[in-house]
């Protein structure tokens, strides 16, 4: 005879990695010792501060270009005045040159109209 009253289908059996998963949340508040939150905080102002740098060198490659950006510019402006032919346009046309095939193979998609 089945002494079973049909309910156990009904209440939730959570596995273990849910109860792992809600003890390890609750682990900071269940503590008095501040180590743990300690180390949470500075794991997460690393993290920060990681993301921090790798925008400061984003930054930092963003100049560099827009410096080849003015300095094309600039040349091409100077070419544009200075006589055909002569000796001081050759160099500034290899110049401007050498800048868009630098920018070309950084994957600047603009330095491919600059040649």
């Amino acid at each position: 005879m089945d002494h079973s009253l049909g309910e156990s289908q009904n209440y939730h059996r959570p596995i273990e990695e849910e109860i792992l998963d809600d003890y390890l949340n609750a682990v900071n508040n269940l503590t008095i010792n501040d180590e743990n939150r300690l180390k949470l905080k500075v794991q997460q102002l690393e993290g920060k501060s990681n993301e921090i740098q790798d925008l400061k060198n984003q930054v930092n490659e963003n100049s560099a270009m827009l410096e080849k950006f003015i300095k094309y510019i600039e040349l091409v402006y100077a070419v544009s005045n200075s006589p055909i032919g002569s000796e001081e346009n050759q160099k500034q046309e290899d110049e401007i040159n050498q800048i868009a095939k630098n920018l070309k193979a950084k994957g600047i998609k603009a330095a491919e109209y600059m040649i």
